[in-house]
């Protein structure tokens, strides 16, 4: 497999005031079971035990993070390997908070190496940005040879319920997937309150929520039913939100743009459930930790 190239302008690094976290995860076979092993830990990251809700095919692991949020200055480092044949599901128990910055900027970096014939779902809970947060978070895919990854991102930028939204700050978000060196999407998103992008029509149209959800691993003669079951099947729940889905470079990929979490949440899931029994032939099994 050849390396991730280095599509981030920012790295971590050493000389920070705040929290240096990191954790690295491998999955691989054994005995016919898809087991985890923590190979590096550092900081406040840590995972749960493996669970195997499914059987031992596919390894549920929740990635924890104990000081509950991100602040100015702190740094975080998430690597997961898929090794050959390997399937995992990796979500986490709460929303993942970053907080307001008298100064410096936090950094939060994940790098997901999916092998050959490997299965990774990520499914992480929604990342909250607070009035006055200054963040970047970086995420890179590289794909294997029939490798498939899906997984989604959600973005809140302030606390709409709470009428507390986001006025000032910034949120960096890149997020990339890769194949063999090819670059099969590239995506760079700015979120700066003194940018029109927040409210203009071409944009965020002053919502607050905005998610991304992605599929590799498509078999051509199934993409036009699957755009179209999902399609169908996400506008019953969408209610006034917006959200489309459409293909890139042989991906699926769904976007959407609202003002709730859950709804963001709502709208996944359902494209997941579908994406999943076709794709990977296997029911739903959502994480027991979202019913706490």
């Amino acid at each position: 497999m050849t390396s991730l190239p280095n599509c981030s302008e920012e790295t971590l690094g050493s000389n920070s005031s705040g929290w240096l976290a990191g954790l690295e995860l491998e999955f691989y076979v054994a005995e016919q079971k898809t087991v985890s092993r923590q190979v590096r830990h550092h900081g406040p990251l840590q995972t749960q035990r493996s669970f195997y809700p499914e059987g031992d095919d596919v390894c549920h692991t929740y990635i924890l993070h104990p000081p509950g949020g991100v602040v100015g200055g702190d740094q975080l480092k998430i690597k997961v390997r898929m090794h050959e044949g390997a399937n995992a599901l990796v979500t986490t128990p709460a929303a993942g908070k970053f907080y307001r910055s008298a100064g410096s900027k936090s950094l939060v970096s994940q790098k997901m190496i999916v092998g050959n014939n490997a299965v990774l779902e990520w499914l992480p809970q929604e990342n909250i940005i607070y009035n006055q947060a200054k963040a970047s978070q970086t995420t890179n895919i590289e794909l294997g040879k029939n490798s498939c990854f899906l997984g989604w991102e959600i973005c809140c930028l302030g606390l709409a319920a709470s009428k507390e939204p986001f006025e000032a700050g910034l949120f960096h978000q890149t997020f990339n997937v890769w194949q063999d060196g090819v670059p099969l999407l590239v995506e760079r998103s700015c979120f700066e309150t003194d940018s029109a992008m927040l409210k203009a029509a071409w944009g965020l149209r002053n919502c607050s929520v905005v998610g991304t959800l992605i599929c590799s691993r498509i078999p051509n003669d199934k993409t036009k039913s699957l755009l179209n079951e999902i399609r169908s099947a996400v506008a019953a729940v969408t209610e006034d939100d917006l959200f489309s889905v459409t293909t890139v470079s042989g991906m699926i990929v769904c976007r959407y743009l609202g003002d709730h979490a859950y709804k963001a949440r709502k709208c996944f899931v359902v494209a997941w459930k579908i994406l999943r029994e076709s794709v990977l032939g296997r029911s739903a099994c959502l994480p027991r930790i979202w019913n706490t």
